[in-house]
């Protein structure tokens, strides 16, 4: 029999990292603040990458963090591990928000917050056209695609509206359940297999 390299709990990678991907971490991961995560890629290049976990979602709302109430008063996501002590946004705003950048087609990251915060107190702005993170998610020279090539993520596109969609932890067992069979079996993969 041919030795064949197969384990149904590693990725199978297919696509090259890039800016607007997502990374769907493997169900084994025993990294506490990656388990179970799915991470929007917001810059990549070999020395260095940034991105947020879009399934994370904190205790806090936007209004902790200014002490101010606001019409629109959203969830703060945990963005990553690093630089946890600052906020960061995404979001669809097509006007009125100088230097944001652009992640995919329709898709921005940051820009000007005070245009932001205006925006906020007219009320012009809901929950599907801007998401906030603190910290967030951060790879130095070659380290992230040492981790792919290492089978801790699974590399894939981000599609419809997932980067505005996916607010909560069962978000990573929806998305694999969209990637067929094989990676169903991750989704049903128990978070302590030592329980099962």
């Amino acid at each position: 029999m041919d030795n064949v390299d197969f384990d149904i709990f590693k990725p199978t990678n297919n696509l090259p990292l890039k800016k607007g991907r997502l990374l769907i971490s493997e169900p084994l991961s025993n990294d506490d603040f990656f388990n179970r995560s799915v991470v929007l890629l917001t810059e990549y290049s070999q020395k260095e990458a940034t991105g947020f976990i879009l399934n994370k979602p904190s205790e806090y709302k936007l209004s902790d963090v200014f002490n101010t109430d606001f019409k629109f008063n959203p969830i703060l996501n945990y963005g990553g591990p690093v630089g946890a002590n600052t906020l960061h946004f995404i979001h669809k705003i097509t006007d009125g928000i100088p230097n944001s950048v652009e992640i995919s087609p329709g898709l921005y990251w940051g820009g000007d917050f005070e245009k932001i915060k205006d925006k906020i107190k007219v009320g012009t702005i809901t929950d599907s056209d801007i998401r906030f993170f603190i910290g967030y998610s951060g790879w130095s020279e070659n380290q992230l695609d040492e981790e792919v090539k290492n089978k801790f993520w699974l590399v894939t596109e981000c599609v419809d509206n997932v980067a505005m969609d996916f607010k909560h932890k069962k978000g990573w067992e929806k998305l694999l359940n969209s990637f067929g069979n094989k990676y169903r079996h991750w989704a049903n993969v128990p978070e302590n297999p030592s329980l099962n």
